[in-house]
């Protein structure tokens, strides 16, 4: 998945300036990533979470597999679900920091759930047929 972002030119230019501890993707501007909604919510892929308050990448995920949700909106929806469970933020540290808005949270929340925005890193329709290739 990596590699493929590079190639679509998905990541930073000058990459000498930067250290191994920040991010390389580039900020969400001038179309490069979409935000998830309509059609597309409905395709596989890499999935990319921006905080719209601190202006950065918080996350990225996949979605793929089997059944209606093995998509972006079903990943995000699971996402969300899992925000305001406490179940959930005992056992994965993002949703400690990021909760819903307004949720009792386990910890010292980072930034809200609510503040993030689901971008489509890459997107792919296993339903299509691929034999033109």
């Amino acid at each position: 998945m990596a590699a493929a972002m590079c190639l679509l030119g998905h990541v930073v230019d000058d990459l000498e300036v930067f250290d191994l501890s920040e991010c390389l993707l580039r900020l969400p501007m001038n179309d490069i990533f979409r935000i998830i909604t309509g059609d597309l919510g409905r395709l596989e892929g890499c999935y990319l979470y921006y905080d719209i308050k601190k202006h950065r990448w918080i996350r990225s995920g996949k979605t793929s597999g089997d059944g209606d949700n093995a998509c972006f909106d079903g990943r995000g929806d699971t996402h969300k679900k899992n925000a305001s469970s406490k179940d959930e933020m005992r056992e994965h540290p993002f949703y400690v920091k990021n909760p819903m808005e307004g949720v009792e949270n386990v910890g010292a929340p980072r930034g809200y759930f609510n503040n993030l925005n689901m971008y489509c890193g890459m997107a792919f329709d296993l339903k299509s047929d691929a034999t033109p290739l």
